[in-house]
């Protein structure tokens, strides 16, 4: 799922405050809900083929929604809104 262009503008235009995030604003609850892994996470051969075709993004099936990301993505400066 792809909200607003990808940038981080896209963050300040989240409406404050959000009653019912999961509605008022799609692009906040991903981020909500989406979860970093740690370096040592062992992902399933399935996702680690997701993770390589999503830029170390997948799905987070722990919450059975949203995703989850591995942690050199925060820590590079290279996270993208999804």
């Amino acid at each position: 799922m792809t909200h607003c262009d990808g940038t981080l503008d896209a963050i300040d235009d989240i409406p404050v405050p959000l009653a019912d995030p999961e509605f008022e604003s799609p692009l906040a609850w991903e981020i909500m809900w989406s979860d970093p892994v740690s370096n040592n996470y062992q992902f399933s051969e399935e996702e680690e083929s997701e993770i390589k075709n999503n830029s170390g993004f997948v799905f987070n099936s722990r919450r059975g929604e949203r995703f989850n990301y591995e942690t050199p993505i925060l820590s590079s400066g290279l996270f993208v809104l999804i």
